[in-house]
C-alpha cells in the first residue's frame, strides 16, 4: 500500500489453464518514502515479499506469502481491510454487525461495531484476540451484498481486532483516506468527509509463521460465499486436515498434500506411465472437498478420470489442464465433489480410437 507508484511491485500469471490459475505478486516492503525498514547495513537490501495465489474453479484461492530476508516472524501478514468509493462511508459498505467468526466445530459468533470497536476483555493485559468462538479460524465480512468474502486460516491462528478507535463524528469504524489510489503522500490520515476513496479495517491475524533459511512464510484461503459461515467448515477441515492419499500400482510416486497449493502432488515415473490409481481416505474430520491433483511428468497427453469405478465426464465439474515447466509437462486436475468416506480414483490417458 505504501508503494503508491508501483515502482517496486509486479504481478504476473505463472499458470493459466482450465483447472486453475496461478498469479505471482512480488513487492518490496517499503515506506511511503520508498525506503526499507531496517535494511541490511552492508547491502542496503531489505524485505521483499512474494505472494502466490492459486485459484480454482470453485472460486477458492490459496494465498501463499513468502517473505525473503525475514527471520523473526514479526510484522503484519494479513489485515481485513475494506475500501469505499468516493461519497461512501464504511456504514454504506458493511453492516454494523460487520464480522462473523467460526471454528471447525461449526460454532459461530458475530461482532458488532455499533458501539465502536468490540470490547474483547476488560483486562488490558489480557489477550487481544477475539475470544468467541473458541479456536476461531474462519472469518466472513458482512458486506451489504449477497456475496460475502471469507478467509480460512490455519488452526492455530489468533484473529485480532484493529485496536484503533472510530473516526469520531464520521463513522463507527476507524477510517482513513490515504488508500493508494488517492495518491496522498502519507500513510495515516483519518477521514472526516467522503471526498476521496477511503478504507477501514476490522481485524488482523497472528497466524502460523514458518521460518526457513531464506526467511518466513504463511498461507491462507480466500473466497466469497452467499451461504452461512458454518457452510465453510468442510472446506476448512479439508484444507487443514486433508485426507491422506493412498497410492496403488507402481508407475507413480508421491501423493502428499501441498497446503500451499491446495492440491495432491504425484509424479509419473515416465511420461507414458498409467493409469494413476489412488484413494483419498475421507472422514468427517478430514473430508473430501473439491480436490485438485497435480501429476508431474504426465506429458502432453489427454486424461480421463474415474471415481469409485464411474467415469466422470469432463465439463464444469471436472477440469483438466496442462502446465509446461522446464522439467516437462504436468497434468492439473480439479474435481467438484464432496464426501467423508474413502473414495477411489483413477486417472489415465484415453486410448486412441
Amino acid at each position: 500500500m505504501a508503494d503508491k507508484k508501483c515502482e517496486l511491485s509486479t504481478a504476473k500469471i505463472l499458470e493459466s489453464n482450465d483447472a486453475r490459475v496461478v498469479v505471482h505478486a512480488r513487492y518490496a516492503s517499503v515506506g511511503i518514502d520508498g525506503k526499507f525498514l531496517n535494511p541490511d547495513p552492508v547491502t542496503g537490501w531489505g524485505l521483499w515479499s512474494d505472494e502466490y495465489f492459486t485459484i480454482y474453479p470453485d472460486g477458492v484461492a490459496v494465498r501463499h506469502v513468502v517473505a525473503k530476508n525475514h527471520f523473526n516472524g514479526s510484522g503484519e501478514w494479513q489485515e481485513t481491510l475494506l475500501y469505499n468509493q468516493p461519497g461512501m462511508r464504511p456504514e454504506d459498505t458493511v453492516d454494523l454487525k460487520a464480522l462473523t467468526l467460526a471454528n471447525q466445530k461449526g460454532e459461530t459468533h458475530t461482532y458488532s461495531w455499533e458501539d465502536g470497536m468490540p470490547v474483547i476483555l476488560n483486562d488490558p493485559k489480557g489477550p487481544r484476540h477475539f475470544q468467541n468462538p473458541d479456536q476461531a479460524n474462519i472469518q466472513i465480512v458482512n458486506f451489504k451484498s449477497n456475496w460475502k468474502p471469507f478467509i480460512v486460516y490455519e488452526t492455530d491462528v489468533k484473529i485480532i481486532p484493529v485496536g484503533i478507535g472510530p473516526s469520531s463524528d464520521y463513522s463507527k469504524f476507524p477510517c482513513w483516506n490515504h488508500w493508494p489510489v488517492a495518491q496522498l503522500p502519507n500513510d495515516g490520515r483519518k477521514a472526516i468527509v467522503s471526498d476521496k476513496p477511503s478504507h477501514f479495517s476490522l481485524s488482523t491475524s497472528r497466524g502460523v509463521i514458518r521460518r526457513n533459511a531464506e526467511g518466513s512464510e504463511s498461507v491462507y484461503l480466500y473466497g466469497m460465499t452467499d451461504q452461512p459461515i458454518n457452510s465453510l467448515v468442510p472446506l476448512a477441515r479439508s484444507w487443514n486436515s486433508a485426507p491422506a492419499a493412498r497410492l496403488a500400482g507402481s508407475g507413480f510416486e508421491g501423493g502428499a498434500y501441498d497446503k500451499n497449493q491446495r492440491t495432491y502432488v504425484f509424479t509419473a515415473k515416465s511420461p507414458t506411465a498409467g493409469p494413476l490409481e489412488f484413494s483419498l481416505e475421507g472422514t468427517p474430520d478430514a473430508p473430501i472437498h473439491n480436490p485438485a491433483f497435480v501429476v508431474k511428468n504426465w506429458g502432453n497427453r489427454p486424461a480421463k478420470l474415474t471415481m469409485d469405478g464411474k467415469q466422470i465426464p469432463r465439463g464444469k465439474d471436472l477440469r483438466f489442464g496442462h502446465n509446461k515447466t522446464v522439467e516437462g509437462t504436468d497434468l492439473v486436475v480439479w474435481l467438484k465433489t464432496k464426501g467423508d468416506k474413502k473414495t477411489s480414483f483413477s486417472i489415465e490417458a484415453p486410448k486412441a480410437d
